[in-house]
């Protein structure tokens, strides 16, 4: 009779981690992933809706502001040019706006199914999102500088600090939209990549 070796014999400790690394690799690693990513879609969709809202009442109170100034003798001419142009520039900014993230947010309640999708989407809006912001800031160097001179004509006094405080809020809003389109690049380029090997 062969005495069976002890290495070939299968204790019950052998059967648990069997049984223990089979549960690991069955794990829903990957689902998990995507209900992250779901979740993160999702808080993402509610501030860009959030900030929407905010660019619309934004419009709306640089028109009641225009129609008050034209009823009012005390505006300044400058003041009110500035104000006809800021409407008609923010009404153009929120008509992009919607144009750009309405594709998107057509994912938003997308299961884990198209999760990546949804997320590659956001990220795409996300950075037209900033290159409308870049191409903002262009177009409002001339009227914004004009406005700060035209104000300093009005009060018969020069100072630089106008123009640095102006210039300064355009450089910084140049500034963070580069961020955030040099870090949603990333985002997207890694996005793409786990959607390339899937």
């Amino acid at each position: 009779m062969t005495q069976q070796s002890p290495l070939n014999e299968q204790s019950p400790l052998d059967d648990s981690w069997l049984a223990i690394s089979q549960d690991w690799q069955e794990q829903p690693y990957e689902k998990a992933n995507l209900d992250v990513l779901v979740k993160k879609t999702r808080r993402r969709t509610w501030w860009a809706k959030f900030l929407l809202a905010a660019n619309i009442l934004a419009t709306l109170g640089i028109l009641i502001a225009l129609i008050a100034g034209l009823y009012q003798d005390n505006r300044q001419t400058p003041t009110l040019a500035y104000l006809a142009f800021g409407f008609v520039f923010s009404v153009v900014f929120v008509y992009y706006e919607i144009k750009i993230r309405r594709s998107a947010w057509q994912l938003t309640d997308a299961g884990p199914d198209e999760a990546l999708k949804a997320a590659v989407l956001g990220c795409q809006s996300s950075l037209q999102y900033a290159r409308l912001m870049k191409w903002s800031f262009y177009l409002l160097i001339i009227p914004a500088n004009w406005y700060a001179y035209a104000m300093m004509q009005l009060r018969e006094t020069f100072s630089w600090k106008a123009f640095v405080f102006v210039n300064g809020l355009l450089a910084v809003m140049y500034i963070c939209s580069h961020i955030y389109q040099k870090k949603r690049e990333r985002e997207l380029a890694s996005l793409n990549q786990v959607s390339d090997n899937n």
